[in-house]
């Protein structure tokens, strides 16, 4: 299999909203009442929220808190991190999975301050800054070098060199359901 191509059965598209929800949260919440220990709170507090978007009449877009998506529908993440804590935090990474049912929607990874997101093709095993490229063994045995497109996206990551007390950032990315 090529890197990013990824085989998907569609799925009715709450499964698909929560998959994605579940994958960028982590997919578990630990709880004090689950260990005999009290877990120790993080200083980095941390919230997804996810749109679908949709045009109005005059052009604007709208976003709607994402419940249910259908194929075409773009949703876009935002990822909200919040220092809790009295000391600078700092080399911060802040990954977002995209679910193997969607397209990454090419240059729409922002953030709130400077940081340009890196994009991984081999499921979050490495990341490059876009252009991502890939190499391919061809048949007579020569090497070739290409340029992933955005559909073969499999991950976004940025990372925050320091995130101040009581600071936040919010990071965005869109994704086209297929």
């Amino acid at each position: 299999m090529q890197p990013g191509k990824r085989g998907y059965s569609r799925q009715p598209g709450n499964c698909l909203l929560i998959a994605l929800m579940f994958m960028l949260t982590g997919g578990i919440m630990n709880s004090a009442a689950d260990d005999e220990e009290e877990v120790p709170k993080s200083p980095l507090r941390s919230e997804l929220r996810a749109f679908t978007i949709e045009k109005t009449e005059d052009g604007e877009e709208e976003f709607t808190q994402a419940e249910r998506v259908e194929p075409g529908d773009v949703i876009e993440y935002r990822l909200r991190y919040r220092n809790v804590s009295e000391q600078a935090l700092t080399e911060i990474v802040a990954t977002g999975p995209i679910h193997e049912s969607t397209d990454y929607v090419e240059g729409s990874a922002t953030a709130s301050v400077a940081m340009t997101p890196q994009f991984s093709i081999d499921q979050g095993g490495s990341f490059q800054f876009a252009p991502v490229t890939y190499q391919v063994a061809l048949a007579d045995g020569r090497i070739e070098e290409r340029e992933a497109t955005p559909d073969m996206y499999t991950h976004v990551r940025w990372r925050i060199a320091e995130l101040p007390p009581s600071e936040e950032t919010e990071l965005r990315y869109r994704v086209r359901v297929r």
